[in-house]
């Protein structure tokens, strides 16, 4: 009796250790599918059976060359087999299938020819079944989150990493990780990493290794200010990106005028930081109004700055009028679009943004040009980009002396003068250390701080503890009345702006000059320039020897004259 109960409780051992090795021996297989013509399988479709089981039925590419991949279970010695059925053109179908270890066991249709079907193969469960779905989230620029899954209810795992493209097994390895994540540390910021992952099921019994699964750690956030970007590296920096248009256009680094850069006519003439340094830039020959080239900055942690500010400069051609540049900024939450918007100057004029609306600490800046798909002489750069604390000094005083009103003649000088007083700045003897200075010009006489025509204007003299600046400009305006105002600014602080005579501009007392630009004599046959002979012998007119004071091709009134680049005279005999 007791024999029997012994043999009983030995086959009850023995049957239930066979299920124990049954359930670890399963696992999973995989078969994927690919079209060699990108067309999908036009109605071919594939079945896999397992021990005559149908467990993955009619799989098929809709459309594209795929490939599409299913898993499924198989457990030791199953017979797995493939039933596939042609639809047009099988001779693109083929499909493969992978053991639990991604080792190819099978394939069909290669070659060109349609697939058969057929035995597989028997299955075959290595005792310990490596990780899948791997997988890493970055926590910060030095650090990441790995994960994957386990299929063996293990407790032990080891992870060998290194930078994207080493060779496994001469990698970082980290043994006795004892959960399916693990925080990677020490990390290098904006580099791409390979990692592979196994299991230790027990002493001496790993599975392979699974991978390699490529990240790459973000780039640093800006936390220091000033920060300046004025792209002389002559690379786009590893933490900018450009964002190309449709098609193809991108944000390129180059020294204007140099190669693969458009002639300077259309564009900047030189950098701005030093007159022959490296810009970003944008091509106008490119058609992309409707598909807009981006370029994109890092990330800025603004929230230890108070008032935090965008300044840039900025050089849109002016032959054509007809690129702009919009300014959008990434809040750390959504981009808030057309911040700002530069239009066409035809020379380096200074952009500044406030971001205080948009302080957080992921902000980022979008510089999108806009291009006319009509014209290609309209090129956009940058350059010396700068995030800094907005500065707080400004002028106690400034205005605009001199003269309340100007007439000019198109090409001839304009002279303007504007005063400004700061004390311990200004009544010093000579220029007043951090001071700049610039004379507006607009089309109406509105608050001078929306304008956007300004030209510097230099130190002249001292008047009392006032600084004189003065502006000597060849007025290339067209024919019409404009309005004037001073600009003043201090240390780089906030602008403040002056009206004749008494102080700021405030529209009321302190108003803008009037300026009045007449054609010259000479440009087109209506204003000619009268010789009256023989008072006026002999005529010498050396400044006007070979080109007229304006490009006009629209006269016609001597025949075959056109107009361009000529000068008329009227001779009175």
């Amino acid at each position: 009796m007791l024999m029997k109960q012994l043999k009983f409780t030995l086959l009850a051992f023995i049957a239930f250790f066979a299920m124990l090795v049954n359930v670890n021996a399963q696992c999973n297989y995989t078969i994927s599918l690919v079209d060699t013509f990108g067309d999908g399988w036009n109605g071919g479709v594939v079945t896999v059976q397992v021990n005559g089981v149908d467990v993955l039925t009619d799989l098929t590419i809709i459309d594209g060359f795929g490939p599409e991949v299913y898993d499924f279970t198989v457990s030791d010695g199953d017979a797995i087999t493939t039933v596939y059925t042609v639809g047009s053109f099988g001779g693109e179908n083929e499909y493969y299938v992978y053991d639990a270890e991604g080792n190819e066991i099978f394939s069909d249709g290669t070659g060109g020819t349609t697939p058969a079907g057929g035995s597989v193969g028997t299955a075959t469960c290595p005792s310990c079944i490596m990780p899948g779905a791997l997988g890493a989230v970055p926590g910060s620029e030095t650090e990441v989150e790995l994960a994957w899954t386990d299929v063996n209810g293990a407790s032990e795992w080891q992870i060998e990493y290194d930078v994207s493209g080493y060779t496994q097994g001469l990698g970082i390895t980290v043994s006795n990780v004892t959960t399916s994540t693990y925080l990677l540390t020490g990390l290098t910021a904006s580099t791409t990493y390979d990692y592979y992952v196994r299991t230790v099921c027990a002493p001496g019994d790993t599975s392979a290794w699974s991978g390699p699964y490529t990240f790459s750690t973000p780039c640093p956030v800006v936390t220091t200010y000033p920060y300046t970007e004025d792209f002389d590296s002559g690379f786009l920096s590893e933490c900018w990106t450009s964002i190309p248009s449709a098609d193809g256009e991108e944000w390129i680094i180059a020294v204007p005028g140099g190669s693969g850069v458009d002639p300077v006519a259309y564009g900047a003439s030189q950098d701005h930081t030093s007159g022959s340094g490296f810009v970003a830039w944008i091509n106008d020959s490119e058609t992309t109004l409707a598909n807009p080239s981006s370029l994109e900055t890092g990330v800025f942690d603004l929230t230890s700055l108070t008032s935090p500010r965008l300044v840039f400069w900025c050089w849109i051609g002016a032959y054509t009028n007809t690129s702009t540049l919009n300014i959008d900024v990434y809040d750390g939450s959504a981009w808030n679009t057309d911040v700002a918007t530069v239009t066409a100057n035809g020379s380096w004029i200074e952009i500044v943004v406030d971001l205080t609306p948009y302080a957080s600490a992921a902000t980022q800046i979008r510089f999108r040009a806009n291009e006319n798909d009509g014209d290609y002489q309209s090129d956009i750069a940058i350059d010396d980009v700068t995030i800094e604390e907005t500065p707080i000094d400004e002028p106690d005083w400034c205005n605009l002396s001199s003269p309340a009103t100007a007439t000019v003649l198109q090409n001839d000088i304009f002279a303007a003068y504007a005063e400004v007083n700061e004390p311990g700045v200004t009544d010093a003897a000579g220029q007043g250390a951090g001071m700049e200075a610039w004379i507006g010009i607009n089309i109406a006489p509105t608050d001078p701080s929306s304008w956007t025509y300004w030209i510097p204007a230099s130190y002249d003299s001292d008047n009392g503890s006032n600084d004189v600046y003065v502006t000597n400009e060849s007025v290339t305006l067209p024919v019409g009345t404009y309005y004037y105002a001073s600009r003043f600014r201090l240390n780089g602080g906030p602008f403040v702006y002056g009206g004749f005579d008494g102080g700021f501009w405030d529209g009321t007392t302190n108003i803008s000059g009037v300026l009045t630009v007449n054609e010259a004599p000479g440009n087109n046959c209506a204003n000619p320039i009268v010789i009256n002979l023989p008072a006026d012998a002999p005529y010498l007119d050396a400044g006007q020897t070979t080109v007229g004071r304006v490009d006009d091709y629209t006269e016609t009134c001597l025949g075959g004259y056109d107009g361009g680049e000529d000068i008329i005279y009227q001779l009175n005999l």
